[in-house]
């Protein structure tokens, strides 16, 4: 094992440069974010509606389709009781 030297100034003199190359990645990160915009979609996901287009006075919208539950019936006649 090594000997553990624990003087706060060369402890720092030594990380300089780890921690200038830490910076230098969040700057790079910060530049990509705000030249590539940020990874916003430019197509709606499946199940969202479309914005609307046409005249400015009308808005056509698209409704999903909805499922129902099958119709149940009931009896057309009572069981006649004894």
């Amino acid at each position: 094992m090594s000997h553990n030297d624990n003087v706060p100034e060369r402890a720092a003199r030594r990380h300089m440069p780890a921690i200038v190359a830490i910076l230098a990645a969040l700057a790079l990160a910060g530049v990509a974010l705000i030249v590539f915009g940020g990874g916003g979609r430019d197509e709606p996901v499946q199940g969202e509606l479309a914005p609307a287009t046409g005249d400015a006075g009308t808005s056509t919208t698209t409704v999903p389709a909805t499922t129902t539950a099958p119709a149940t019936t009931a009896p057309a006649t009572a069981p006649a009781s004894n």
